[in-house]
């Protein structure tokens, strides 16, 4: 069948070879005619879209032929623009030096003209890459970074100008011509990638959800719900109808059917099998043998870069309003927060449109976050402003006629560190990022790059602020990443139920319905590749194999993280605060014992960036090293024109390395230039 099925695909694209036409024309049309069912890694023009096939064995078979297959969109991926007819295919195994046009009447040989030397560089493969080895696309020329970001050079989803994450892995050197006039050309072919996991997966332990607003369902022989201490908003599902900005709610969950997407074999078998009913969002717990090897499959996620994102030590309060930091008074001063408050409503609509955008993973394309929006951002301005945090509160200007200038430069140095930091990849809860041998430690919930964040304690004075660890606490982040193979999203729980994790292979092709028993991309909402292998411990890069205790990763617009800081929010804001007799601002929320209320909240939209506003009031405005001090920056950088990039290239480095100058601690900014563009891009909106 599946020859057969080639062979009309072949018939289809390629002309019958004919007495009349020219003897290279009929070659051409032989080599294409046998080359086609076995190497189409091609690529093909149609009405000036270029389309390139992913899965070589596939493309030939009748479900994927392009624009007509049932499945055409699982192998064939929009690569850009090009020229030629309604039908050219190009490259390819064995199209010769030149490129093959064709209808369903006649075919010609284009030879390529072009007075350039071609590219040095290979394109881009699936593999293994080094630091420092290069690549071309579309006529530019990139570099692998350096380690960590290396090993993500080879993997699927960060091909440079095609998939999301590309610009963490790979640095544009610019035009291809440029560079090799700059350099000599040493082309380094990746070696092959890795193979997904022979191992069978072992079945899964029980999936942990909220039954409702007040109960859990705990493993176990029986499946009783039973009362949890945690107070407020629980993470349950996202129905799939709901609009903007779609945080899980306290309602009870509702399982919903999930529409299955068969990727097939090469070879399509018949009668293709019916997909099952999909399973129960909530399943009987099962008890764990105690002899057994150990297996996790994690809770279902609720919502939607790989991407690094900064994690904070904790810091000291700053001092109070009606001091001195730094030489500047820090006040308040109702009309300049006015006229501030004027100028962002008058501006909502743009921030919302030019500067909540994220990366939707198509080449240039960016959209309206789903996460972050203008109405949040608002209401969180207006809590750290007007409430603050003990003493400490956002600073928004002073008296003076520049003032409300220096309090907007403020917000936009705030929201230029946001877009890079999470807004551009439209998450609140940190991913999982940090590789460690080529995998993805299910413990990197626990701290990534060697951290633990679990003892990020507060200095001594403040020490009585900080949350406790519960070892018995389990929670799983609401939003994810959601490149092809993401790992699933971070989660926590105790040894007696998860004595040990293993790791995120990124490698499984998971939605297979050819399969005995089918197989189902069913971890988290939006799957597209990879799963759970808990055959054998795993250590992060810290040396974790569980994750007990390790619930404490970063949340909200710029990653609150630690047990300090989520203590400093639920002393001052929250459930305790209010136990305690002092003004709370979210008295039913403890962000000790809920730390997952900061993105899942649906009725407080504004704690992620209530979360992140906290940060800089803690570590930025408060700042003063080495004879460089925020508040006085700031007001410099105003008062002189706001001209040049000292101010925020300082900026990112507080942020992103913890000091003014770096490199410091762990090196370089990440993304100094882009952060610095997301700087004058936000004063362009709120000043012009």
């Amino acid at each position: 069948e599946e020859a057969s099925m080639a062979a009309s695909f072949v018939q289809a694209v390629a002309p019958i070879k004919s007495e009349e036409q020219p003897e290279e024309l009929n070659s051409a049309s032989e080599e294409l005619t046998t080359t086609t069912s076995e190497s189409m890694n091609d690529t093909v023009c149609i009405d000036g879209v270029l389309y390139v096939c992913t899965i070589q064995d596939w493309c030939d078979l009748s479900d994927f032929e392009l624009k007509v297959g049932r499945y055409w969109t699982l192998v064939w991926v929009e690569y850009g623009s090009c020229g030629g007819g309604v039908e050219d295919f190009v490259g390819g195994g064995g199209g010769g030096g030149g490129t093959v046009g064709g209808s369903s009447s006649e075919m010609t040989i284009v030879e390529e003209t072009t007075s350039d030397p071609p590219c040095p560089y290979k394109a881009w493969v699936a593999g293994h890459y080094s630091e420092g080895d290069m690549i071309e696309a579309s006529g530019e020329v990139f570099k692998c970074k350096d380690y960590p970001y290396s090993q993500w050079c080879g993997m699927r989803g960060y091909q440079p100008r095609v998939d999301l994450h590309w610009e963490m892995a790979w640095k544009l050197e610019g035009d291809c011509s440029a560079v090799v006039e700059a350099a000599d050309v040493v082309t380094v072919p990746p070696t092959p990638g890795p193979t997904p996991n022979p191992i069978p997966r072992p079945e899964t332990l029980p999936i942990y959800q909220p039954a409702g607003p007040d109960l859990i369902m705990t493993p176990g022989p029986t499946s009783k719900p039973v009362e949890t201490a945690n107070v407020g908003v629980v993470s349950n599902p996202r129905p799939p109808e709901v609009p903007v900005n779609p945080r899980p709610g306290p309602e009870t969950p509702k399982p919903t059917a999930k529409p299955v997407v068969p990727t097939p074999r090469p070879v399509a078998p018949t009668p293709k099998p019916v997909a099952p009913t999909p399973k129960p969002i909530v399943p009987t717990p099962r008890p764990v043998d105690p002899t057994s090897k150990p297996t996790l499959k994690p809770p279902r996620p609720v919502d939607p870069d790989p991407t690094p994102k900064p994690t904070f030590r904790p810091v000291a309060l700053p001092p109070p309003a009606s001091s001195t930091a730094g030489g500047v008074e820090i006040v308040k001063v109702s009309s300049t927060t006015k006229q501030v408050y004027s100028i962002l409503e008058r501006k909502k609509s743009r921030i919302d449109s030019e500067l909540f955008l994220y990366d939707s993973g198509t080449w240039g394309e960016y959209l309206e976050s789903t996460v972050y929006r203008y109405r949040g951002f608002r209401d969180g301005l207006e809590v750290m402003h007007e409430e603050g945090v003990g003493d400490s509160f956002l600073y928004l200007g002073d008296g003076s006629d520049i003032g409300y200038k220096i309090g907007l430069v403020n917000l936009a140095a705030f929201i230029a560190q946001s877009m890079k930091e999470t807004i551009k990849y439209d998450v609140c809860d940190e991913n999982s990022w940090d590789m460690v041998d080529s995998k993805y430690p299910l413990s990197n919930s626990c701290g990534q790059l060697g951290q633990s964040y679990q003892d990020y304690h507060c200095p001594e004075n403040e020490k009585h602020m900080e949350c406790p660890v519960d070892p018995n606490m389990k929670i799983t982040a609401t939003t994810h990443a959601k490149w092809y193979g993401a790992p699933a999203p971070l989660f926590c729980g105790p040894k007696k139920e998860i004595p040990y994790t293993g790791f995120w292979d990124y490698t499984i092709h998971c939605d297979n319905v050819w399969a005995d028993p089918p197989e189902y991309c069913d971890v988290y909402e939006g799957q597209k590749g990879g799963g759970f292998d808990n055959t054998s411990p795993v250590k992060n890069s810290a040396g974790r194999t569980d994750v007990e205790g390790c619930c404490w990763w970063g949340r909200g617009v710029i990653q609150t993280t630690g047990v300090c800081n989520f203590g400093k929010l639920n002393y001052f804001l929250g459930a305790r605060a209010a136990k305690e007799g002092r003004p709370s601002r979210y008295p039913s929320i403890d962000f000790c014992k809920t730390p997952d209320a900061i993105c899942a909240s649906k009725e407080h939209q504004e704690l992620k960036w209530v979360a992140g506003f906290f940060y800089w009031v803690n570590s930025l405005q408060s700042y003063k090293s080495g004879g460089w001090d925020y508040t006085t920056e700031l007001h410099k950088f105003v008062e002189n024109g706001m001209v040049g990039d000292a101010f925020i290239n300082a900026v990112s480095g507080i942020v992103n390395r913890g000091c003014h100058n770096p490199p410091c601690g762990t090196g370089p900014v990440d993304g100094g230039a882009e952060r610095s563009a997301n700087f004058r891009k936000v004063l362009s909106v709120f000043l012009e």
